[in-house]
């Protein structure tokens, strides 16, 4: 771990702040909306993407956020 990691790990998360976590889930329809429509619009790229690694596209967000906290090369 790095001092980013520190940082993230002290930061006030959905969890640590109810105004934070309630202001997330208030928009997370919205957001869920917009991806199935990009996906939608985008053709079989992203549905092939996603079918290939895994349909919960959060998981891809939360890897490619690990990998920028810990100073990961992708």
């Amino acid at each position: 771990m790095n001092g980013w990691s520190y940082d993230y790990l002290l930061a006030l998360d959905d969890v640590n702040c109810k105004q934070r976590g309630e202001a997330a889930q208030s928009v997370a329809a919205d957001i869920q909306n917009y991806a199935n429509t990009q996906i939608a619009n985008k053709g079989t790229g992203y549905t092939d993407f996603f079918k290939n690694h895994g349909s919960n596209w959060e998981k891809t967000c939360s890897y490619v956020s690990w990998a920028y906290i810990e100073s990961v090369d992708l």
